[in-house]
């Protein structure tokens, strides 16, 4: 899903969703991969 999908679906700032999806990237949740000028966030199943 785009980062700018999930900042729009749970009306979070930009900056809010970035700082949220950074702290789960972090914890080995997600993955972010650029594409473009986007991100595409990945769960990552454990």
């Amino acid at each position: 899903m785009y980062q700018a999908d999930i900042t729009e679906q749970c009306k979070f700032s930009k900056a809010k969703t970035s700082l949220l999806l950074s702290a789960l990237e972090k914890n080995g949740r997600v993955r972010r991969v650029k594409k473009g000028r986007d991100k595409i966030v990945n769960i990552i199943h454990q």
